[in-house]
């Protein structure tokens, strides 16, 4: 019996060090704007102007600000390419310049001249 209690106490102490080892999205630092869901790799929605969503539902939208002639510019630049390991496929090289996408998991990737040269051509 005495055994059993050296275990189950032994196997206690390991699993309350582990938790604290674990990370949880509520550690990283919480996204507040647009370019902060960008860099961090959240999909980018094909709109205008452009919006990022995070898990959770929050949508952040593109400041779009006009030049000093007043102007706005109806194409702003597009995200690179995604980041290793997002839920997006990333298609470029298809012979498909895929500017419009679905937003779910496994759905192609957004595409554009600057981010898919190959299938968008400029």
């Amino acid at each position: 019996m005495k055994i059993i209690a050296k275990h189950l106490s032994f196997l206690a102490a390991v699993i309350l060090m582990a938790f604290p080892a674990c990370s949880t999205a509520a550690d990283k630092a919480p996204i507040s704007s647009y370019e902060e869901c960008v860099k961090a790799g959240y999909p980018i929605m094909k709109s205008f102007p452009a919006r990022c969503a995070v898990p959770g539902g929050k949508v952040f939208t593109q400041e779009i600000k006009p030049d000093p002639s007043g102007k706005i510019d109806l194409h702003p630049p597009v995200a690179q390419p995604p980041p290793a390991g997002s839920i997006c496929k990333d298609l470029c090289g298809d012979g498909t310049c895929q500017e419009i996408v679905c937003m779910g998991q496994g759905c192609p990737c957004s595409e554009s001249a600057e981010s898919c040269p190959a299938d968008c051509g400029k």
